[in-house]
């Protein structure tokens, strides 16, 4: 049963748009006030005073459409601004922001890179480009714009928690806790850092110490409904439903934008507790508020197959395979469903879907040879059975089958070994 998280790994978008100094006009030295009877002197001096202003002017108005959340006219009255003004960093740190919140990564990367270019010593600028790189998919990217933004800014607490979430990602846990650790040393009292290290303890299976931060994040923000959520999943893990149940509430009534992954959650926690009516109000409410909520299809497919409606169950399947082709589990569980249901040929390719997403897939592995060996292909459910051990020395259900297989091809003596070999793993 798959834990929904709400989007903890979701980087804060809150960045700084710096405010353009006015340039000041220079004053006239005293030979060009001589020579100022000149037109064509005096035509020079007249617009060179006047285009820092009308710089200005575009750069003022970009900063009042985006008071106006209006980002289209923003970036039009930037793109004046520049056109003016190209060696201003400032203007093309904005425009970049701009085409941020447009989810224009691409182009907000290229205004980030001119800013750097023109003022490379400014540590929010790599954060952004950095912010920008981690939603595009480039993580490693991001980390090495973080690691530039604290080179330059030792004290800078936002990179140490955002380079934490990016370590984070890319599996990297042991990092993301002393970035995290880094960042609490610098601002003790910051809930968000609590919560997200809570996460990462989470997902190293610490949920003892996960719990220690939200209680701590939640002791800092009584209001927090992440932490009561993610303190609900810690929970959760250690077989505590019953309090997970209260916390998902809690995150309910403070949170009501965010409730089809507290629904999820909870109905996790109740299918737990066998409570599968509690759990199918949950997930039905989830898939309601969210219907591109993978997890929750999946999710309640499972609970579906528990109550014996296999065709419901593998249409939740599907839909969750749908909205996220790389849940091995889903195929893993269609495979099992289709199998019930005599379709053997959807089954394997569900299996082989579901190795090829993990290769390390032991269950997977087990069923397939199962399946290889009621059709009729025994060398092949050999070849599973075997990578099933390998995995699993101990696997007592990947021996038993073993066994049979073993014996169907008349190795007596291989046979035997593997059904002893189940006796003493079962022991």
């Amino acid at each position: 049963m798959k834990l929904v998280k709400i989007n903890a790994k979701k980087i804060f978008t809150a960045r700084l748009s710096l405010k353009l100094q006015p340039k000041q006009n220079p004053k006239p030295s005293y030979s060009n006030c001589i020579a100022m009877f000149l037109l064509t002197t005096l035509s020079i001096l007249i617009f060179t005073a006047v285009l820092p202003n009308i710089s200005k002017y575009y750069y003022d108005c970009g900063l009042a459409f985006s008071k106006l959340d209006d980002k289209e006219k923003l970036v039009k009255n930037y793109n004046q601004a520049i056109k003016l003004n190209p060696k201003n960093a400032t203007i093309y740190i904005n425009r970049g922001n701009a085409l941020f919140d447009l989810g224009d990564y691409k182009d907000a990367i290229k205004d980030y890179n001119q800013a750097i270019k023109l003022n490379p010593k400014n540590a929010t600028i790599y954060i952004n480009r950095g912010i920008s790189r981690f939603n595009l998919g480039d993580i490693k990217g991001a980390i090495q714009d973080y690691n530039q933004a604290i080179k330059l800014k030792p004290k800078y607490i936002d990179a140490y928690i955002i380079r934490g979430i990016a370590r984070s990602d890319l599996g990297d846990n042991k990092s993301a806790i002393k970035d995290y650790n880094q960042a609490l040393k610098l601002d003790p009292k910051c809930a968000r850092t609590y919560a997200d290290r809570g996460s990462v303890r989470t997902d190293l299976g610490d949920y003892k110490g996960a719990i220690k931060d939200f209680n701590q994040a939640i002791k800092l923000d009584p209001k927090y409904a992440w932490a009561y959520n993610c303190r609900g999943v810690a929970r959760s893990k250690l077989g505590d439903y019953k309090d997970s149940i209260k916390d998902f509430n809690q995150s309910l009534e403070l949170d009501p934008k965010n409730s089809w992954a507290y629904y999820d959650n909870r109905g996790n926690a109740h299918f737990k507790l066998h409570e599968k009516d509690g759990a199918l109000k949950d997930y039905n409410q989830s898939i309601k508020l969210n219907p591109k909520n993978a997890d929750a299809y999946y999710n309640r497919g499972i609970l579906l197959f528990n109550l014996g409606d296999k065709i419901g169950a593998i249409n939740d399947f599907n839909q969750s395979i749908k909205l996220n082709p790389k849940n091995a589990d889903a195929y893993y569980n269609r495979g099992n469903e289709r199998s019930d249901l005599g379709d053997k040929d959807g089954a394997l390719k569900d299996y082989n879907q579901a190795i090829k997403l993990v290769p390390q897939y032991l269950d997977a592995y087990i069923n397939r040879g199962n399946l290889l060996f009621n059709i009729g292909n025994n060398e092949g459910a050999i070849k599973d059975f075997d990578r099933a051990i390998k995995l699993d020395p101990k696997n007592a259900k990947a021996y038993y089958c073993r066994s049979k297989v073993r014996k169907k091809m008349g190795n007596k003596e291989g046979s035997e070994n593997d059904y002893n070999k189940y006796l003493e793993s079962i022991k």
